[in-house]
């Protein structure tokens, strides 16, 4: 026995509807960095650094690593829309 159209129209309409659910869920977030305002010198392990930019008070920063030469602690937080 063949499915009905209507549960066919029903199906279609749940997978489009998830599929917009979860495309919206996983647009990515605009980053920026700057400068580490705690951690000045040379920058020489990344983890370091990451927990470093986390505990800035005040900073909304999500994390942190070395880059640059010489070796520098970036601090990344969510730039404004």
């Amino acid at each position: 026995m063949a499915p009905s159209p209507r549960k066919n129209v029903s199906a279609a309409i749940t997978v489009l509807l998830l599929l917009v659910i979860v495309t919206a869920e996983t647009a990515p977030i605009p980053v920026c960095q700057r400068l580490s305002g705690k951690q000045q010198g040379w920058c020489l392990h990344s983890d370091i650094c990451d927990r470093g930019c986390r505990n800035e008070i005040n900073k909304n920063n999500i994390g942190g690593k070395c880059t640059d030469f010489p070796p520098r602690c970036y601090c990344y937080y969510k730039c404004a829309p």
